[in-house]
């Protein structure tokens, strides 16, 4: 039996696979969809099947991450593999596995993920019947200093009694601490735990797995969306259902088994490899459905796409846009009815046969097969019928046109447009506790009675109806544009002044604690010409529960604070909730209310300096951990980079957290990965003199390589003049307490620039 196994590329290949930009839950991602893989083949008879199929993610601890001892394992009970199908996976450039067969792709995916994560990788794997567990270990830093790509073989005793016990364990060690560290702590575990249960909910509902992740067991993350039996009737249409089921045959089309590569038409032989002797015939189908959420959401809407039951692309919004046909120009249809209340229309479409990206967060927009998905599910033509007239297009009746013809507006509560009658906010409240897994709320029952109520208010004026009565009453409703209650203005601007809606201020508010006030509607404007008939820098209008708001920018009360249309739309705002409490203000603040408004909408604008100062402070971390990956790109980093007492300090880390010495310092170097051991300046300075590895939306949203010389000049000026504000910020977390005048001055324009970075904030 061979010592060792061959894994094919030199080592220095294998490490460099770790600077392949791959996010910390992809590589995890990555070893899970290598274990579910068994469980599919088992499913579908290839395997023997796994009764009770599981997979363990264990973490290291905080404290053993910092320190090097910490390990990451990720452990199945699937079918295992042999030894030679062990060797063949962990070879890099080798895959044995179909794409639209199979989630992992093993071999360079495998590679990449580990090596990203850690610096030593064990591979343990057994099948039915062995007496013992075979292994590999991958030492990248000791293959590389052997200059050998031939890694030992590993192999342990099974316990007695365990002959049919199976599985494989992936065991990652000295680990990338800026990396890892995303999947251990903080917010980043609890995102990570959420983005599992959302990238695999289907399997674990439709296989039975069970994923733990760091003891905590993944619970599958459904969509909260309407009962297929709830409609609303459409002009030319007729009922169209809030969940609409989705199975379409595009019919089969001939496929390479050995390229991967689907055939066109007029193709007789393979356009990869020129063979015609591994062609078979595939059935491409679509399945999944079209749905409607119970609530609005700025950010959680659109439609999940699917890959062998592992999510790939999460609300996926584009298909909500169309491109006009012979130009480059896309067309956003949805939403566009009080966008600033976000969309509703949700759903999974499993597309097994469109290619993947290798890091298979995203499908293959270019492959022919996306656009047959486009055209199926959406249609040629576009959403909108104002678009479809001025473009020559028929009604779209495709399964999306169809959804948005009945579902895209919101401006009336009631039956037509299936819109609760209570706020938004308690809409989307109920869905967190359908998430939690209340059984109260995992049916729509709350949501319709709220409809319902809605419809009696629209109908009765209030008063007590029945629901045959709604129901008839909403048969006979107007097109909606009719529904929308008017808009009284009661001041007319000045015969040269312009209006635009501000949708940044407007939208719906609500102050939590205040029972009994109702949800005021802001409907906001900015003056872009001329200047309001008043001619004072703000006009205020409440009508009912809207609230008029106009504002003048170019008044000279806002020629030195910017944010000041925000801040007097708090002040009148909270003033109208604290006169519609009846509560006294002495026992209610103002500014109590301002506060409670400030931190619900516009927490960037909290003013706080222990708050602000931890976002500073994560803002930079963040920066330097995409630094630690990022400087790869332009490695070996110049010796002369670091001052010498940051390399004083680079020293002092290392030996004090790695126990090595200046060969270990000089690696960190080359490679970028110091960042992790010096100060917040050198990171800043790094920005300054690589801004390429972090603007143009690699880290910030700031335009570089496109501009030219002197505006890319001024682009990284102003990036590292914000950086160097926040890292002064980030240094007055300690201490907090009474400042002078001048120290909340430079305080001011730190969080000021720090709003900006967050803005920029990709």
């Amino acid at each position: 039996m061979a010592e060792t196994f061959d894994i094919t590329p030199s080592p220095r290949v294998l490490r460099m696979l770790g600077y392949i930009d791959f996010k910390a839950w992809q590589c995890l991602a990555e070893l899970i969809d290598n274990s579910v893989d068994g469980f599919l083949d088992g499913a579908r008879g290839l395997k023997p099947t796994t009764p009770r199929p599981y997979v363990k993610i264990s973490l290291p601890s905080a404290p053993q991450l910092q320190s090097g001892d910490g390990q990451l394992v990720v452990l199945d009970n699937g079918p295992g593999m042999t030894a030679d199908d062990l060797e063949r996976a962990v070879r890099a450039g080798y895959s044995g596995n179909d794409p639209t067969s199979k989630l992992g792709l093993f071999g360079m995916g495998f590679n990449i993920a580990t090596a990203r994560l850690g610096l030593r990788t064990e591979v343990w794997t057994t099948t039915p019947g062995e007496s013992e567990w075979t292994g590999i270990l991958i030492d990248l830093e000791e293959l590389e200093r052997k200059g050998t790509y031939r890694a030992p073989r590993l192999s342990r005793q099974k316990a007695p009694g365990d002959e049919q016990v199976v599985g494989t364990e992936v065991v990652v060690q000295r680990l990338r601490e800026p990396i890892v560290s995303s999947l251990v702590v903080g917010r980043g575990r609890h995102s990570v735990r959420s983005k599992l249960g959302t990238l695999y909910g289907r399997l674990i509902e439709r296989l039975g797995v069970q994923i733990e992740y760091g003891g905590d067991v993944i619970g599958a993350r459904r969509h909260c969306v309407w009962d297929a039996t709830r409609n609303v009737e459409v002009k030319d249409l007729g009922p169209v259902a809030a969940f609409i089921p989705i199975d379409h045959h595009l019919g089969t089309t001939r496929y390479c088994t050995v390229c991967w590569q689907w055939l066109r038409a007029e193709d007789e032989r393979c356009p990869v490899c020129g063979l015609d002797s591994d062609i078979t015939e595939r059935e491409r189908r679509i399945t999944g459905w079209l749905g409607i959420q119970r609530f609005l959401d700025k950010d959680h809407y659109g439609i999940d796409l699917i890959r062998n039951g592992r999510v790939i692309e999460p609300l996926d919004k584009s298909l909500f846009y169309w491109e006009v046909p012979g130009t480059d120009e896309r067309l956003m249809e949805y939403p566009i009815d009080a966008p600033w209340l976000g969309g509703r229309i949700v759903g999974e479409l499993e597309i097994d046969f469109v290619a993947v990206s290798h890091h298979k967060d995203a499908f293959d927009r270019y492959d022919p097969q996306w656009n047959e998905v486009v055209r199926a599910i959406r249609g040629e033509g576009p959403l909108q019928p104002e678009l479809a007239t001025r473009y020559n297009h028929p009604r779209n009746d495709s399964p999306l046109g169809r959804v948005y013809a009945g579902y895209r507006k919101v401006s009336a509560k009631g039956l037509r447009w299936l819109i609760p009658a209570v706020h938004n906010d308690a809409a989307r409240a109920w869905a967190e506790r359908f998430w939690a897994g209340d059984e109260e709320y995992q049916d729509d029952t709350k949501w319709y009675d709220s409809v319902l109520q809605g419809e009696r208010q629209r109908v009765a004026g209030g008063a007590t109806v029945t629901e045959e009565v709604v129901r008839a009453a909403a048969g006979e409703l107007p097109e909606a544009e009719e529904l929308a209650p008017p808009v009284p203005v009661a001041v007319e601007p000045t015969a040269d002044s312009v209006l635009e809606d501000d949708l940044s201020l407007s939208g719906e508010y609500v102050v939590e604690g205040l029972e009994g006030v109702p949800v005021l509607t802001v409907l906001a404007k900015r003056c872009v010409q001329g200047h309001l008939v008043s001619a004072e820098p703000i006009e205020l209008e409440p009508s009912g529960t809207r609230i008029h708001f106009r504002y003048d920018p170019a008044h000279e009360f806002f020629a030195s604070d910017p944010d000041g249309p925000l801040e007097a739309l708090l002040m009148d705002l909270g003033h109208q909730f604290l006169l519609r409490s009846g509560i006294p203000q002495p026992r209610l603040p103002l500014a109590r209310i301002v506060a409670l408004l400030r931190l619900a909408y516009f927490p960037d604008t909290c003013k706080d300096p222990e708050t602000l100062a931890r976002r500073a402070t994560e803002l930079l971390g963040d920066l330097r951990a995409h630094l630690a990956l990022a400087l790869g790109k332009v490695a070996p980093i110049p010796g002369d980079f670091l001052s010498e007492s940051e390399m004083t300090q680079l020293r002092e880390r290392v030996l004090r957290e790695e126990g090595a010495g200046e060969d270990r310092v000089a690696a960190l170097i080359s490679y970028g990965e110091f960042i992790k051991y010096v100060d917040h300046s050198a990171a800043i300075k790094a920005v300054r003199r690589w801004p390429e590895l972090v603007l143009d939306g690699e880290f910030l949203s700031v335009s570089y390589s496109g501009a030219h010389e002197g505006a890319r000049s001024e682009a990284a000026d102003r990036v590292v003049a914000c950086l160097n504000e926040i890292a002064w910020l980030s240094g007055q977390l300690a201490g907090m307490g009474t400042r002078s005048d001048q120290w909340k001055r430079l305080f001011d324009h730190a969080a000021a620039s720090l709003r900006l970075l967050l803005a920029w904030r990709t």
